[in-house]
């Protein structure tokens, strides 16, 4: 799924070298907009991201929520259907989107990120004993 050595750049500890990967026609919300994010999910992480030519933000998903949502997911949701509402569920903007419109990557994109962002990917390979 990922390569464990990813990281994900912090923006609070460096604005300066982490803002130049959304390009120069940047088009993050202002700063007020992201601040209200944190202050409506505290306890949560906020990330952004550009994905297909739009900057994302999303948040990452807790283990209840994560629960929630597979009890909520019938046997015949496809593992795309399932993508698609960790994505609807964590997206903080653009707001209101309809994944079925866009772009076909977008929700897998962001919910690969949305699970790395949660802890579902180990830090480094298993070391056997």
């Amino acid at each position: 799924m990922f390569d464990e050595n990813v990281q994900i750049p912090n923006i609070e500890e460096n604005r300066e070298t982490t803002l130049p990967i959304f390009g120069p026609d940047v088009n993050l919300p202002d700063e007020s907009i992201i601040e209200g994010f944190k202050k409506k999910y505290p306890g949560y992480d906020i990330y952004a991201i550009p994905i297909a030519g739009q900057t994302w933000i999303f948040r990452d998903i807790h283990r209840d929520e994560y629960y929630k949502l597979r009890s909520q997911t019938g046997p015949g949701t496809t593992p795309e259907q399932f993508e698609e509402k960790i994505a609807k569920l964590c997206t903080l903007y653009p707001e209101a989107v309809d994944f079925g419109t866009g772009k076909a990557g977008v929700p897998t994109i962001l919910s690969d990120l949305i699970f790395l962002a949660s802890g579902f990917e180990p830090g480094a390979p298993p070391v056997k004993l």
